[in-house]
């Protein structure tokens, strides 16, 4: 006898669309083959070399194409990230991604309040706020980090407010600093309620899945809470007016700027600069981790013109 075999559209269909799906995913490359890439482009790219000149002069050892090669770090599949470019070559996306909602009961225990706590069990605790600088509408921001402490305020170009940019700043930073230092200048965060930063877990957990900070949150509406990277904001405002695009700078443009600001006396600070205290508490090769460099006072601008 013959075997029967009974058809359903809606099983053949779905196994149909599983198979399309699976075969979309991925990469072209075996685990080989991507771990010769990346050695081979992440050290030439951390020496500061764009990746048109990395391409000209190693084809023969390079099986993808320059688009390719961009989203593979954009997806963080090498070491490298996008915030190590001096330029990320922007493409027209299809559609716009937008970041997953996540639960307000995942923010329990992140309040205001018990940030408060914390500083009550830890009076000396090292505190940094966090926020965003928007440019243009659509366009790329800058995120912030302020130490209370210091007074240091170091900025990343992100290509849009979306949380997965966010929080790969903290991943690219632990990866910079080490864990253990990472913990040590980052024991808590404090920020806002933005869709940036929706995700605590995210931010206190590294790729390890192991704690590295606390999050906490302002109360809506209170953003005075964190008062003193809004009041920070001013000295980028400075340099960069309200309105001003952030779409043509890049992060050494970025690093330079902030390296300006840092290097700015205060008053409250006894007539030292931020990045003088800075080097005072972490040393020199933490300094230069952040991106910063410390800017002779005869030379520090504040200007728009330190950018052009």
């Amino acid at each position: 006898m013959f075997d029967k075999y009974l058809y359903n559209a809606d099983f053949a269909d779905r196994e149909y669309r599983d198979m399309l799906r699976e075969s979309r995913q991925g990469i072209d490359l075996t685990k080989d083959e991507l771990i010769a890439l990346d050695e081979l482009i992440s050290p030439l790219i951390n020496k500061g070399q764009p990746l048109s000149h990395i391409l000209k002069e190693h084809a023969e050892n390079i099986p993808i194409s320059e688009r390719t090669l961009y989203n593979y770090i954009g997806k963080n599949y090498l070491t490298v990230r996008n915030i190590d470019m001096r330029r990320t070559v922007r493409y027209k996306k299809r559609k716009r991604t937008q970041d997953v909602k996540v639960s307000p009961l995942k923010k329990v225990n992140h309040h205001y309040k018990d940030f408060l706590k914390e500083l009550e069990t830890d009076p000396g605790v090292r505190v940094v706020e966090m926020d965003t600088v928007i440019g243009t509408k659509g366009g790329k921001v800058l995120q912030t980090l302020y130490w209370r402490n210091e007074k240091l305020m170091v900025a990343f170009l992100l290509d849009s407010k979306e949380m997965q940019g966010t929080v790969n700043t903290f991943d690219v930073l632990e990866e910079r600093l080490g864990t253990e230092l990472f913990k040590t200048l980052f024991p808590i965060v404090l920020t806002d309620n933005g869709t940036e930063f929706a995700d605590p877990d995210l931010f206190e957990c590294g790729r390890d899945g192991k704690r590295r900070t606390k999050l906490y949150y302002c109360d809506p509406r209170h953003s005075e809470q964190k008062g003193e990277i809004e009041k920070n904001h001013e000295y980028i405002r400075y340099i960069l007016p309200q309105g001003t695009s952030f779409d043509d700078l890049t992060q050494e443009k970025v690093d330079l700027m902030m390296s300006h600001i840092n290097s700015t006396a205060r008053p409250s600070l006894r007539g030292k600069s931020p990045i003088e205290l800075t080097l005072q508490h972490f040393g020199n090769d933490t300094v230069e981790k952040l991106g910063q460099h410390i800017i002779k006072a005869d030379d520090v601008c504040l200007k728009p013109e330190l950018l052009k």
